[in-house]
C-alpha cells in the first residue's frame, strides 16, 4: 500500500517538475533568428551586391523582417513571410519575386542557403551580424 501512495506521488509530482525545467529551459534560450543578417550576392559583373535582414519578433510573437540592398539604394523591403522551423529557415520576399531558404547554424550564427530570384539560384551566406549577437 505504501508503495502504491508513493508512486502515485511521483506520477503527480514529476510531470510538475519536468514542465518547470522545460519553461525555464526555453525561457533562457535565446531567440537566435532574431537580429540582423549580413551577406553578399555576386552582381554578374565582376562586383557584389550586399544583402541585410532584419529580424524582429512583435509583441504578440509572430516573426518580421525586411530586407535592405545597400548597393541598389534599397531598404526595408517586407518580407512577405518568414518561417523558421528547427534549423530551416525560408523567406518569401515578394515584392522583388524573390525567395530564401536556408539551413540556421545556431554554433556559428550563420545562415546557409539558397537565393531565387527570376529564374536563378544563387548560394547566399548570411552572418549574424556581431553587434546583434
Amino acid at each position: 500500500m505504501k508503495r502504491i501512495a508513493i508512486l502515485c506521488a511521483l506520477a503527480l509530482v514529476l510531470p510538475i517538475s519536468a514542465g518547470a525545467v522545460d519553461g525555464a529551459t526555453q525561457a533562457s534560450k535565446p531567440d537566435r533568428i532574431v537580429g540582423k543578417w549580413q551577406g553578399t550576392l555576386p552582381s554578374g559583373m565582376g562586383g557584389e551586391i550586399r544583402v541585410i535582414l532584419k529580424v524582429q519578433r512583435s509583441a504578440e510573437g509572430a516573426l518580421t523582417a525586411t530586407m535592405d540592398s545597400p548597393d541598389q539604394n534599397a531598404a526595408d523591403i517586407p518580407v512577405a513571410k518568414i518561417a523558421v522551423e528547427d534549423v530551416k529557415v525560408t523567406l518569401d520576399v515578394a515584392k522583388v519575386g524573390g525567395s530564401y531558404e536556408g539551413t540556421l547554424d545556431r554554433e556559428k550564427d550563420e545562415i546557409t542557403g539558397t537565393w531565387r530570384q527570376s529564374g536563378q539560384a544563387i548560394p547566399l551566406l548570411l552572418k549574424k551580424d556581431a553587434a546583434a549577437k
